[in-house]
């Protein structure tokens, strides 16, 4: 290259180490509901919408909850999934358009946001997830005591003692079948926090509860949607772990670039990302940019949430 000093990067094998991954003994990895409907995000994400005020984001969230709605949830046996909407937004008595949503309880819309309020939903999910778990592995001992019995085999001998006592517990001392809980086969719960951007939840501090939440959140099963003005006024650690991104017209590229692509670098590229976002907002200023990073490639782009984008390959 001319004006300019070029060094090939060259290799050399360390003999006594090796690159190869170290065989791990096949755990059971717990596996999510998702949507009937395929071509909605996948559970479990964490959702950015960023746009200025009447775009539309409101809007979205609601018809992206509307399709989980009418697709309905299932486990990987095929078992419906109920699913939940919680909303913390001071605006809430003044949009009504949240009360299109059938799974949204009067009891489950907050005009403001509290670590307590939170609190208490991670202890009300954890429980239900316990008593689900619990039944999931009752119903299970209980097929494994009666085959012994079937067989011959006295179940007190053959089974762990730590399995006959849950079992025993929740079947009345193996007198009844495991006692039904609320949700047996879990639930999807949905959390929206539309301009809350100025509440305790998006504070600069390490022991921020809400920030913990939205890290952990696939472990209580819960989806979360953060509706705010602009994608900076959400707080970097959350902001960084996003998966599910939508973006109005509402900035320069340059703030674009500084503020939104960082978020999605990994799959796209600076000319990239500004190209799909012109190309997705121009014609009107409801149109968004999605940007789904857990969607297969292909999928992972789209204008608004109906319309896959790609590029094509210049001649």
């Amino acid at each position: 290259m001319s004006g300019s000093s070029y060094r090939q990067v060259t290799l050399k094998k360390v003999k006594a180490l090796t690159n190869e991954l170290v065989k791990a003994d096949k755990v059971h990895q717990e596996s999510y509901p998702q949507p009937k409907n395929k071509d909605l995000p996948k559970n479990f994400f964490l959702a950015g919408f960023a746009g200025s005020r009447g775009s539309g984001k409101t809007a979205l969230a609601i018809r992206l909850l509307k399709d989980y709605e009418e697709s309905g949830m299932f486990d990987e046996k095929g078992n419906r999934v109920p699913q939940i909407i919680k909303l913390i937004s001071p605006t809430s008595e003044s949009n009504p358009a949240f009360k299109q949503l059938k799974h949204l309880a009067d009891e489950d819309v907050h005009q403001s946001y509290s670590d307590k309020l939170l609190l208490n939903l991670v202890e009300e999910v954890k429980k239900d997830r316990l008593l689900t778990r619990k039944y999931k592995q009752a119903c299970y001992l209980e097929k494994v005591f009666n085959k012994h019995i079937r067989r011959g085999v006295d179940p007190m001998l053959a089974m762990e003692k730590k399995d006959l006592h849950l079992l025993s517990a929740e079947t009345n001392g193996f007198r009844d079948h495991p006692k039904v809980p609320p949700h047996p086969y879990g639930v999807v719960v949905h959390l929206i926090l539309d301009d809350c951007v100025s509440s305790p939840a998006f504070r600069l501090a390490r022991d921020n509860v809400f920030s913990g939440f939205c890290l952990n959140s696939r472990h209580y099963w819960s989806n979360i949607l953060l509706l705010s003005q602009r994608a900076k006024q959400i707080p970097p650690i959350i902001r960084s772990n996003i998966t599910l991104l939508a973006i109005w017209r509402t900035m320069s590229s340059r703030l674009l670039l500084e503020e939104v692509w960082p978020l999605v670098s990994g799959i796209l590229t600076e000319q990239d990302f500004i190209t799909y976002y012109e190309a997705a907002t121009q014609a009107s200023k409801w149109d968004c940019l999605v940007i789904d990073t857990m969607a297969e490639e292909g999928k992972q782009i789209k204008r608004n949430l109906d319309q896959i984008m790609s590029l094509k390959q210049s001649s």
